[in-house]
């Protein structure tokens, strides 16, 4: 019964590797990156953009109650997220560099608070889809899926991301 639900194991694998991606340049690739241009101070106030990720317990009502019927349950949530995700990171990659070299440490950490906050909207809507789609037997590779892919998604945009930025390595 394990192998009937592979196409959903790999649909929860694909959208928690997005996650990863995304949390993993926020989480390790910033710090990194700017560390040379910022304070402690200035980096512990941008890393408290992940603040949303530990009060998503009082919006995940919301997710689970108010959604479009004809357009499903869970997406949507999970493609108005990812779209959202995508649009604001395209604007955010020419604004980030130049925002951070003008200090301008406030407007950077609403904009990354927002972005987290959206993928935390994400998550809750991805883990009930978890519960939905997989057989009752199958349920608890749902984490499992959560935990490989974040654990790539990190992985990819946080080493693999810094290895590629570093003109030595290329």
């Amino acid at each position: 019964m394990f192998w009937l639900d592979f196409p959903n194991y790999m649909l929860l694998f694909s959208l928690y590797t997005l996650q990863g991606l995304f949390m993993g340049v926020i989480f390790t690739s910033l710090s990194l990156v700017f560390k040379k241009y910022l304070t402690y101070v200035e980096l512990g106030k941008i890393m408290m953009c992940t603040t949303p990720f530990t009060l998503k317990l009082f919006w995940a009502p919301i997710i689970e109650f108010y959604y479009l019927k004809r357009f499903g349950k869970r997406k949507s949530w999970v493609v108005p997220t990812q779209m959202v995700i995508f649009v604001v990171l395209m604007w955010f990659k020419d604004e980030l560099e130049p925002m951070v070299l003008e200090k301008k440490i406030n407007m950077v950490t609403a904009i990354l608070t927002f972005i987290i906050f959206v993928i935390t909207c994400q998550d809750i809507a991805v883990d009930a889809w978890a519960v939905e789609i997989l057989r009752k037997e199958n349920t608890e590779y749902g984490s499992t899926c959560q935990s490989l892919g974040m654990r790539i998604g990190f992985f990819i945009s946080g080493t693999v991301f810094i290895s590629l930025s570093d003109q030595q390595f290329c």
